[in-house]
C-alpha cells in the first residue's frame, strides 16, 4: 500500500540517547518517573543491545537507587559480562532483600571464582552463613530460589575449607566453631 516499512522506522539509539539526555536535564522529575523512562529506553531495540540495555538499567537506579526490580533487572543484563560492576549490583540487591539469599550466593561465587578475591568471598560467604542461620532459628523461609539450609552448607563449605588450609591456630578455631554453630541448626 502507500505504507512503506521504512515510514515506521525508528532509530531507537537516536531516540533513547535524546530522551535519557532530556531526563538528566530535568532533575526536578521524581525519580520514579525518570527510572521509569530509563527502563523503557533499556528495551529498545538497538544493535549493541546489552551494552545498551546496562547503560540505560544503570541510569534507572541512578534515579531510583532503592528499586528492586531495577536492580535485579540490571543484575540480569550484567552476567554475560560479570565482573565488579555484577558483584557491586548484587550487593545492592542483597542489602535491600536481606531475606533473598540468591544474590548474597552469587555474590561469593562471583567474587572467589571469577574475581579471585579471596577477602570479599569470605566475607559474602560470612553473611550468607549469618543470614541463613537467622533464617533458620526462626524458621522462616527465604524469599528466593535457594533455602536457608543449602545456604548455611554452602557457605560452611566455602567458609571451613580455607579455614582448615591456612594451619593458623586462630583459623582452625574459627572453623571449629563454625562448624559446631552451623550442628546445632536444624537443617
Amino acid at each position: 500500500g502507500v505504507w512503506s516499512a521504512d515510514v515506521f522506522a525508528c532509530d531507537f539509539a537516536a531516540l533513547g540517547t535524546a530522551l535519557s539526555a532530556a531526563l538528566a536535564r530535568r532533575s526536578s522529575l521524581p525519580g520514579a518517573f525518570a527510572r521509569t523512562i530509563e527502563e523503557r529506553i533499556a528495551g529498545y531495540p538497538v544493535a549493541d543491545g546489552e551494552a545498551w540495555k546496562e547503560q540505560a538499567l544503570l541510569r534507572a537506579t541512578a534515579y531510583d537507587p532503592m528499586h528492586l526490580p531495577t536492580l535485579r533487572a540490571l543484575a540480569q543484563a550484567q552476567r554475560s559480562r560479570g565482573g565488579r560492576p555484577l558483584l557491586d549490583t548484587l550487593m545492592k540487591i542483597s542489602a535491600l532483600a536481606p531475606h533473598d539469599l540468591d544474590a548474597m550466593a552469587e555474590a561469593a561465587d562471583l567474587a572467589g571464582r571469577v574475581l579471585h578475591d579471596v577477602e570479599i568471598a569470605r566475607r559474602c560467604l560470612t553473611v550468607l552463613y549469618d543470614r541463613a542461620a537467622q533464617l533458620l532459628r526462626l524458621d522462616s523461609p527465604a524469599e528466593g530460589q535457594l533455602a536457608p539450609a543449602a545456604a548455611v552448607l554452602r557457605a560452611v563449605d566455602g567458609l571451613v575449607g580455607p579455614l582448615l588450609a591456612s594451619k593458623d591456630p586462630a583459623d582452625l578455631r574459627r572453623a571449629v566453631d563454625l562448624l559446631l554453630d552451623a550442628s546445632r541448626l536444624h537443617l
